[in-house]
C-alpha cells in the first residue's frame, strides 16, 4: 500500500530545467543547451575584476550607512532622524541584494565548455534567475518540498546555490547538529554519528510561479532578453533608486524618462511600478505625471 504523496515533483522544475527554459525563452534559436557549463574564454582576470567591483560597491554602501549613525542616534530634530532612518532602510536593502550577488557570484571550476558566446548567454540567465530568487519573486524549494529560508540562510557560512547542478548547499551550522558529520570527508558511522545527513539538496522552483515570472520577457523579439514594457519599467525604477541614494527625483521627470526609453509603456503601468519599488520619501513629494 502506497503512502500519501507529500511532494509533487510534476508541479516543480529543477533549477537547471528552469535555467534552460528561461534561456530558450529569451534567446530563441541562439540557445544551444550547453550554456549551463560554458566558461568564459576572454581574459580570465575579468571575473576577478567583476567580483572586486561588487566588493568595492559593498564598501561604499557600508561607508554611506556608517555616516547615518549620528543623525539617527543623536539627531538635531525629529525630521533629521526620520530622514536618516528612511535612508538607512534603503541602503540596508541595497546592501542585502549586493551581498547576495557577491556571495553567489558564478564560479568557473565546474564549467568545461570553452564557448564565450554561450558563457555570455549563461551569465545573462543566471543574473535574471538570481535576481528573482534574491528579490523573492521566485521561491527556491529544496529537499522534500521545503521553501528555502533565504533571509535566514543568506549570511550563513557554507550557503551556496548551484544553478547548473540544481543543488543548494546548506549553511554549515545546520549540518553540525545531532551528531551529524562535520564535513563531506567525514563519513564515519558510529554511535555518536549514526547517519550522514547530506549537506546538499536538489533545488526546484514552483512550475506555475516560474511560468508566470517568465512571461515578463518578450517572446519572439528581435532583441533576445528584452522585457515586456512593465517589467522593463520595474528595472528602470529600481536602477533609479540605486543611482539616487541621496536625492528625491521628481516623479514626472522619471515618468518622461521611462516613456522615452519604453515608448509602449502605459502611465498606469508606470504608476504601479513606482508605487511598488520607490521608497516612501520619493512618494511624499514631487509632481505626478501629467494626464
Amino acid at each position: 500500500m502506497f503512502g500519501m504523496q507529500t511532494f509533487d515533483l510534476t508541479a516543480h522544475y529543477s533549477l537547471l530545467q528552469a535555467f534552460d527554459m528561461a534561456g530558450r525563452h529569451i534567446f530563441f534559436d541562439d540557445w544551444t543547451g550547453t550554456e549551463a557549463w560554458a566558461r568564459r574564454s576572454d581574459d580570465p582576470a575579468t571575473s576577478r575584476k567583476e567580483r572586486a567591483a561588487i566588493s568595492r560597491r559593498l564598501a561604499e554602501i557600508e561607508q554611506q550607512i556608517s555616516v547615518l549613525h549620528v543623525p539617527i542616534n543623536h539627531p538635531e530634530n525629529e525630521t533629521q532622524k526620520s530622514e536618516a532612518q528612511a535612508k538607512y532602510r534603503e541602503l540596508s536593502d541595497l546592501r542585502r541584494t549586493t551581498e547576495d550577488r557577491y556571495r553567489h557570484f558564478p564560479v568557473d571550476y565546474d564549467n568545461w565548455v570553452a564557448d564565450h558566446a554561450a558563457f555570455v548567454r549563461r551569465s545573462r540567465i543566471e543574473d535574471v534567475l538570481m535576481d528573482a530568487l534574491i528579490s523573492g519573486e521566485l521561491d527556491l524549494v529544496y529537499g522534500g518540498g521545503q521553501v528555502l529560508p533565504w533571509e535566514e540562510w543568506r549570511h550563513r557560512p557554507g550557503f551556496k546555490v548551484y544553478i547548473n547542478l540544481s543543488l543548494v548547499r546548506m549553511p554549515d551550522r545546520y549540518r553540525n547538529r545531532r551528531g551529524i558529520v562535520q564535513s563531506d570527508s567525514d563519513s564515519t558511522i558510529n554511535p555518536a554519528n549514526p547517519y550522514r545527513e547530506p549537506g546538499r539538496y536538489a533545488a526546484f522552483v514552483h512550475a506555475d510561479t516560474f511560468n508566470d515570472w517568465l512571461g515578463q520577457f518578450v517572446r519572439n523579439s528581435d532583441t533576445p532578453g528584452s522585457l515586456e514594457p512593465e517589467a522593463e519599467c520595474r528595472l528602470m525604477i529600481k536602477e533609479m533608486v540605486q543611482m539616487n541614494p541621496n536625492s528625491v527625483p521628481i516623479k514626472a521627470d522619471c515618468w518622461q524618462e521611462c516613456r522615452r526609453r519604453i515608448p509602449t509603456l502605459s502611465e498606469r503601468a508606470f504608476n504601479r511600478q513606482w508605487d511598488a519599488w520607490t521608497p516612501d520619501r520619493w512618494k511624499a513629494g514631487g509632481r505626478r505625471p501629467s494626464r
